[in-house]
């Protein structure tokens, strides 16, 4: 019988921010299994992983994008932030719209 010894997990996204502008964001990780992982359970959190990676850079470049008509504003830069993810948590949105405005 075969055995999985890694799974490689890749996630892409692409957004419109202008005519003519799409971005896309992408990754790719590879997660290496213990004897006594299961195989669903590290794809799940992987793909947590691999999913936040991608639209924290999104949002990153969209904000820094936006805050050039918005200012520099944590409350607005968050707004923003929100209407483009479903996938990060307040705690990561506010830590993003921090450092992004304190740069």
């Amino acid at each position: 019988m075969a055995t999985l010894d890694a799974l490689e997990i890749s996630y892409d996204r692409k957004v419109q921010l202008a005519q003519f502008e799409p971005v896309t964001v992408g990754s790719v990780a590879t997660f290496t299994l213990d004897a006594d992982d299961d195989p669903y359970e590290v794809y799940q959190q992987g793909q947590r992983s691999v999913q936040e990676m991608v639209e924290r850079e999104l949002v990153e470049r969209i904000a820094r994008k936006k805050m050039v008509e918005i200012g520099p504003s944590v409350p607005k830069v968050k707004a923003v932030i929100r209407e483009h993810t479903e996938v990060l948590d307040d705690e990561m949105i506010d830590a993003i719209a921090t450092a992004l405005v304190d740069e």
